[in-house]
C-alpha cells in the first residue's frame, strides 16, 4: 500500500486584508511536486482555486493579491452566477 505524500505548505500562505476584505492565500505542492497550487478563501468560506499551477510559491502570491486588486475583492464574494476571467483560470469549489 503507497502512502499518501505529504502536503507542502508555502511560508507565503497568510490571511490578507485587500480591498477592504480579509482573505486567507492558501499556496501548497505535494512533497515532491515542484509546482505550487494557489487557493483563495473569501470570509464565508468560498473557495477559489487556480486551475494552472505555479512554479514558484512567490509567483503565486503575487498573482493572488494582483487578482483580488485588479478584480475587486467583490468579485471574489459574488457566488457562482458571476463569471470572471481570472488568470490561470481559478474554479469555485
Amino acid at each position: 500500500m503507497e502512502e499518501e505524500p505529504n502536503l507542502v505548505v508555502s511560508g507565503l500562505s497568510k490571511a490578507v486584508t485587500l480591498d477592504g476584505v480579509r482573505f486567507r492565500i492558501e499556496i501548497y505542492s505535494l512533497e515532491h511536486d515542484p509546482d505550487w497550487i494557489l487557493e483563495v478563501v473569501d470570509p464565508n468560506g468560498t473557495s477559489i482555486v487556480w486551475d494552472e499551477p505555479f512554479e514558484t510559491d512567490r509567483q503565486a502570491f503575487d498573482t493572488a493579491v494582483a487578482t483580488i486588486l485588479e478584480e475587486g475583492a467583490a468579485a471574489f464574494m459574488r457566488g457562482d452566477d458571476n463569471v470572471v476571467p481570472f488568470p490561470k483560470g481559478p474554479r469555485r469549489q
